[in-house]
């Protein structure tokens, strides 16, 4: 799939926010931290023989861990067989299986878990994302441009409810040396979520570890429809009349459930600058309206 030119963060108007915009302040999150306890979090489909399970869990471990690995296969074939958990014969190959594919998660997990996830959305006319994400419409939305470098692991998320890795593309991958594999693995556990989140529309970029992402450039900030005047006037202020971002108010459609923009004008914002209080204003100009009165009464008639 092509990646769109524009992608779009929703966010509160915060010090993160102003990070952002100041330093093109991407991070890379830590999925262990995602509200979603689905996401990211690992699952193997047993999908293949408990001998290739074994030797799979084998090859993870090594053989400077080879004590390790002998115990893990034999507790496992214990756990599953009428001595240990399993009664029924029939049962105990898959139980088996399970047990093996969960401790070969744990193995995988050790390289999926260190990676950082950047979180985008393709479109910033999302409401239910204004509201979830952009304190429900009191905050901003930032538009980023994908163009200017490669973006190799950019991808949008899958939303069709797969979410398992399958064991047998983990022992192509570790053990066959197949890329391809490792690949459908990689994009199983990253770019998948559960239907429902659906609307957000989501494209992710994955670091290899969390924290700074600098490799995309701001271009536009979208206020939301009830985003206070003074949060438009701090960020005109901080980019200043030169800067290339464009500036938009985001307004609710008045015959349907979508959302609109308009574009601001930089320099009427950044002219009134700020305002004096309200009563000092008052009397300032009183104070002009006696002084110019003044000079009017005391200018002699021109004969």
């Amino acid at each position: 799939m092509m990646i769109p030119k524009k992608l779009y963060k929703y966010r509160k108007f915060d010090v993160v926010a102003l990070r952002m915009i100041t330093y093109h302040g991407l991070y890379y999150a830590d999925p262990r931290r995602f509200n979603d306890p689905l996401d990211c979090e690992l699952s193997i489909q047993p999908d293949i023989s408990p001998r290739k399970l074994s030797d799979l869990l084998k090859s993870l471990l090594g053989p400077e861990r080879e004590a390790d690995w002998r115990h893990e296969i034999a507790s496992a074939r214990y756990y599953a067989s009428e001595e240990g958990d399993i009664k029924l014969a029939g049962a105990a190959r898959d139980y088996l299986r399970r047990i093996l594919a969960d401790r070969i998660g744990t193995e995988i997990r050790k390289d999926f878990d260190q990676r950082g996830i950047l979180s985008l959305s393709a479109t910033w006319r999302s409401v239910l994302k204004w509201s979830h994400y952009a304190d429900e419409h009191r905050g901003i939305c930032l538009e980023f441009d994908t163009t200017e470098l490669p973006h190799d692991r950019l991808a949008p998320v899958r939303y069709d409810g797969v979410r398992s890795v399958m064991a047998s593309d983990i022992y192509a991958w570790k053990l066959g040396g197949d890329e391809a594999a490792g690949s459908r693995a990689f994009e199983t556990h990253f770019y998948s979520k559960a239907p429902d989140w659906s609307y957000e529309q989501e494209w992710r970029d994955i670091g290899d570890k969390p924290g700074e992402c600098g490799d995309y450039r701001i271009t536009g900030v979208y206020f939301g429809f009830r985003c206070d005047h003074a949060v438009q006037v701090a960020i005109v202020k901080m980019l200043g009349l030169d800067s290339n971002v464009d500036l938009y108010d985001v307004h609710l459609n008045p015959y349907s459930f979508e959302l609109s923009r308009a574009e601001i004008d930089a320099g009427e914002i950044d002219a009134l600058g700020m305002r004096e209080p309200r009563e000092i204003e008052t009397a300032r100009l009183i104070s002009e309206f006696y002084d110019v009165d003044a000079v009017s009464n005391d200018t002699p008639e021109l004969a």
